[in-house]
């Protein structure tokens, strides 16, 4: 992975706003917030191996019992992922190419058969998050876990 982390810093929401958009796919961008988005990119996965794999990515959150609205709080808020392939074909499954809301699952497969062939093995996994201008406040932290499993 070429991303090891993805931050935004400090911000608030835009006064007048009902929420500010945090999301990293294609480039980086902040909406009706003042987070920063730069040097900010999501997670890059590139499988450089020889056996094609199963990628699942753990969060923090469902073990200490949150969800988005008890993480960020609000009216309305998302935490989201989303799996896009870099190199057609490097995903051979349904998981690629969707935005999906972390939820009370520990484990969430990312990519069932991310192949190692070239031009064919890598992935992005986006962060998309909507903050609503009633959230909670303070240092939020999650914690991922990619793990890559030969596919059997």
């Amino acid at each position: 992975m070429s991303v090891a982390n993805i931050s935004w810093g400090p911000g608030v929401v835009d006064t007048g706003k009902t929420n500010a958009t945090l999301d990293t796919e294609d480039t980086a961008y902040v909406v009706d917030g003042n987070w920063s988005a730069s040097g900010v990119d999501g997670f890059l996965i590139q499988n450089t191996g020889n056996i094609d794999l199963n990628i699942t990515v753990q969060s923090d959150l469902p073990w200490n019992n949150y969800t988005a609205a008890t993480f960020i709080g609000g009216s309305g808020p998302l935490y989201r992922y989303s799996v896009n392939e870099i190199d057609a074909g490097s995903c051979s499954d349904e998981e690629s190419e969707q935005t999906i809301d972390f939820d009370s699952e520990r484990d969430h497969q990312l990519c069932g058969n991310l192949t190692w062939r070239d031009g064919e093995s890598i992935i992005t996994v986006d962060v998309n998050i909507s903050v609503p201008s009633d959230s909670l406040t303070g240092y939020m932290n999650d914690s991922w876990i990619f793990t890559g499993a030969q596919r059997t």
